[in-house]
């Protein structure tokens, strides 16, 4: 009886311990870490709508899931987020169509200009079902999971005479600063400026010396960088409109419930929509501050230069691999 009665004790006490235990052991594991690498700063015009991702992540999953983030490339470069997710260091993170072509060089096509037509183009596109189809094929190529797209900005040719551009025979002669990038030489090349290769940090003094007529970025860098100090117009061409997407870790996103994965896309299209709107905002503003320093700024009809340019790289596609059925189809959502 008493050997019973101890063997009872023992297991009671055991129980008891194991139900202390138990709740110790949750409490340590604690909610999903999800780290965020990102390129820009806290003070960045993009900056709300990662922190308005972050805040729903916590508070959708009840503090289940939490997002750090890493501003300023900080965590690694934006070229190296797509190589850290591979690797499983890294679970989300900035992205955008120019880190994927290495592993993909059929989608190609998606850094070229005149892609998209619109804004509203764009997102119909990486925010709609064919954006969700290309993304699906992005996932299984690399590891990386593009979840949705957001607009940062739409590139306009700005000179240093007073010349409104609406055709290739306009940018003849016109010597134009560039990256100094392959494809950006093609794509100012095709409209039919001449492409000068120049860094960004001395592209004001080139235009202020006249070593270039102009430069093609989109039109918060000319307010940002003052360059209407040292130009006289700016074309509406938007030969390129700009969209980036935010991106995840495909075994991690895997490893998730349909619930939790649920609450990121939620959080993604929260993010890319504020930041689009943040971007559309601001360029109208900029566009008024232009106007107000007595720069000519042009609405053109750009039909000529977008038809040059998308025969330009219909060989290209050719030449270079690419999809050219997805291409084509990308280009029609614009209908």
């Amino acid at each position: 009886m008493k050997k019973t009665l101890s063997m009872l004790l023992a297991a009671v006490m055991l129980l008891s311990v194991l139900a202390i235990a138990a709740p110790a052991s949750a409490a340590a594991a604690g909610p999903i870490k999800i780290k965020f690498a990102w390129g820009n700063s806290r003070t960045d015009l993009v900056a709300a709508g990662v922190e308005a991702m972050a805040e729903y992540i916590k508070t959708a999953s009840d503090g289940a899931m939490e997002m750090e983030i890493f501003w300023d490339n900080t965590y690694c470069e934006t070229s190296e987020i797509l190589t850290q997710m591979r690797k499983g260091n890294l679970e989300m993170g900035g992205s955008g169509a120019t880190y994927i072509t290495d592993y993909m060089p059929e989608l190609g096509f998606m850094n070229m200009g005149y892609l998209y037509e619109s804004v509203d183009h764009a997102n119909t596109v990486l925010n709609g079902e064919l954006g969700a189809e290309i993304f699906d094929r992005i996932a299984g190529a690399t590891g990386q999971r593009p979840l949705g797209g957001y607009y940062f900005g739409a590139r306009e040719v700005c000179l240093t005479i007073d010349k409104e551009i609406s055709t290739p025979a306009d940018l003849k002669g016109i010597k134009m600063r560039t990256n100094g990038t392959e494809s950006m030489n093609f794509l100012v090349s095709a409209m039919g400026a001449n492409p000068q290769g120049i860094s960004y940090s001395e592209m004001y003094t080139a235009l202020d010396t006249g070593v270039v007529d102009g430069q093609e970025n989109p039109i918060t860098t000319v307010t940002g960088q003052k360059l209407y100090e040292v130009s006289k117009s700016l074309s509406y061409t938007d030969h390129m409109v700009d969209f980036s997407w935010i991106a995840v870790a495909d075994k991690f996103w895997q490893g998730l419930t349909e619930e939790q994965q649920q609450i990121i896309k939620d959080a993604v299209q929260l993010c890319c929509d504020t930041n689009t709107a943040a971007t559309v905002q601001a360029e109208s503003e900029a566009e008024d501050f232009l106007v107000s320093q007595g720069l000519k700024v042009y609405h053109p009809d750009v039909t000529e230069i977008r038809n040059a340019v998308l025969e330009a790289y219909n060989k290209k596609a050719v030449d270079d691999g690419w999809d050219t059925e997805l291409m084509q189809r990308v280009l029609d959502a614009a209908n």
